[in-house]
C-alpha cells in the first residue's frame, strides 16, 4: 500500500505549482515514467501529486473513449470572453476564442476559472496523445483549475471517483456550450455520435447523455403518465439475491441493469394523482430507456451507510467486454427503432480498498485493440482476461453502430 507524506488538507491552490507529495511504493511503481514494457509513448500515466488517483483514473477513462478523446484534442486554445461590463459578467454574453485573438487578460476570477477546466482538460489530453516520450504526464495546471472552480475537491484528501466525473461531465457541458467551436470539430463529433449539432449541444451531450421515459401507472384505471429525464451516467445498485453468505455472491452488470428497470409499487405517500381516478391511487413506476447515448457511463453503488459509516459492497460483479445489450429495456415510444441498444466495453474504473475514505483507484482502458492498466504513473498491457476479474466501480462502454 501507499504511504503518504504530510501535506495540509486545506492548503490553497494559490496559483502556485503543485509538488508532488513523497509516496513510499511499491517496487512495480514508478513517479517518473510509464512501465518499462511500454516505451514507444503511446500510452502514458498521470503523477499522482497527493492522493489524486481518483482524479487520473476518470481522466485515463475519459481518454480511452475514441469519439470524446478526438474531439477533445482537436480544439484550439480556449480562452473565455466576456462582451460588454465586466463589472456585470454575469449577466453578459460569454464565449470561447481562440488564443491568438486575445489582446488582453481578464481579471474577473470567475470567468478565469471557468475557462481553466474546459483548457486544462483539453492540454491534459494532448499530453497524453502518443508520441516519442513514455513520461508520465503531470496535471497539476488541470489541479489547479478543479480547486479553483470547486472547493469541494480541494486539498489533499481522497475523493469519489464518480462524483468528480459527474463534476467534470457537467462542467465540461457547461463550458462547451458557451464555445465558439470550428465547424469541422461540431460536425465531425455531431457526425460520429449520428445526431445534430445544436445551439444547446455540447461534445459532452451528444456523447454521454441518454434519455429515460418515467412511467406511473394507475392500478385502478391503468391510466398511464409518462415522463422524459435526460441522464449522463445511470447508478446501479449492486443486485445481491438472498443468500446465507452474501458477501461471497457474485452477480452480474445485466442483473443489476435489470434491478434498475424493474416495476415498483410506489409507497402510499407517493401515489400518484390520477387524472381519471380524480384521486390519489395505488400506482407503479417504471423506467424505460427512450434514447441510448454513445458512450454509457455506469456506476455501481459500492458504498453504502451502516452504523454510522460508509462501508463497501465488495461482490464480484460480471461484466461483458462485448455484446451488452439493453434492448430489452427500451421504452415503447423508443426514439428511433433502428438506433443501436449493443454496447462494447472501452474502460473501466476500479476502487481497491476497504472504504471510500481511503483506498486508491486504478482505471483499465481500451486502445487500437489492446487492453492497458493505468495506476497513476505506471501503465502496463493486460490481457482480457485480467480486465474480466476486476470490481469495477464505474464502467465505459461505447455503442456499436
Amino acid at each position: 500500500e501507499e504511504e503518504i507524506g504530510s501535506v495540509p488538507e486545506d492548503s490553497p491552490p494559490g496559483g502556485r505549482h503543485l509538488r508532488p507529495r513523497k509516496r513510499k511504493l511499491s517496487p512495480s511503481s514508478d513517479t517518473t515514467r510509464t512501465s518499462g514494457t511500454i516505451e514507444d509513448g503511446s500510452w502514458k500515466g498521470l503523477r499522482n501529486l497527493g492522493n489524486t488517483c481518483f482524479m487520473n483514473a476518470v481522466i485515463q477513462a475519459l481518454n480511452s473513449l475514441d469519439y470524446f478523446r478526438e474531439f477533445v484534442v482537436t480544439l484550439p486554445n480556449l480562452e473565455y470572453e466576456t462582451t460588454g461590463s465586466r463589472n456585470s459578467s454575469h449577466n453578459s454574453s460569454r464565449r470561447y476564442k481562440t488564443r491568438r485573438h486575445t489582446k488582453e487578460a481578464f481579471t474577473d476570477s470567475a470567468v478565469t476559472e471557468t475557462q481553466m477546466l474546459a483548457e486544462e482538460f483539453r492540454k491534459t489530453l494532448i499530453a497524453l496523445s502518443p508520441n516519442e516520450s513514455s513520461t508520465a504526464v503531470s496535471p497539476d495546471a488541470l489541479l489547479q483549475a478543479v480547486w479553483g472552480i470547486n472547493n469541494r475537491f480541494a486539498g489533499y484528501s481522497q475523493q469519489d471517483c464518480h462524483e468528480f466525473l459527474r463534476y467534470t461531465l457537467d462542467q465540461l457541458h457547461t463550458d462547451l456550450r458557451r464555445c465558439r467551436i470550428p465547424d469541422n470539430c461540431a460536425w465531425r463529433v455531431a457526425n460520429r455520435c449520428g445526431s445534430e449539432y445544436l445551439a444547446t449541444s455540447s461534445a459532452v451531450s451528444l456523447i454521454f447523455e441518454g434519455a429515460l421515459q418515467s412511467q406511473v401507472t394507475c392500478m385502478s384505471c391503468q391510466m398511464t403518465s409518462n415522463k422524459q429525464d435526460p441522464f449522463l451516467d445511470l447508478s446501479l445498485d449492486v443486485h445481491i439475491p438472498p443468500s446465507t453468505n452474501a458477501r461471497t455472491v457474485t452477480t452480474s452488470l445485466l442483473e443489476c441493469i435489470k434491478s434498475f428497470f424493474e416495476k415498483e409499487e410506489l409507497e402510499q405517500c407517493e401515489q400518484y394523482m390520477c387524472g381519471s381516478c380524480q384521486d390519489r391511487r395505488p400506482s407503479t413506476k417504471q423506467l424505460f430507456l427512450r434514447n441510448m447515448p454513445k458512450a454509457l457511463c455506469l456506476h455501481l453503488k459500492r458504498f453504502r451507510w451502516s452504523h454510522a459509516s460508509r462501508g463497501k459492497v465488495d461482490n464480484m460483479v460480471e461484466f461483458p467486454l462485448h455484446g451488452l445489450d439493453l434492448s430489452q429495456f427500451r421504452s415503447p415510444n423508443f426514439k428511433s427503432r433502428s438506433q443501436s441498444c449493443i454496447y462494447d466495453l472501452s474502460s473501466i474504473v476500479v476502487h481497491h480498498g476497504s472504504g471510500m475514505g481511503g483506498g486508491h483507484y486504478t482505471a483499465y482502458g481500451l486502445r487500437d485493440g489492446e487492453w492497458a492498466h493505468y495506476n497513476d504513473s505506471s501503465v502496463k498491457p493486460v490481457d482480457r482476461e485480467i480486465v474480466l476479474q476486476q470490481k469495477a466501480y464505474l464502467l465505459f462502454y461505447t455503442r456499436v453502430r
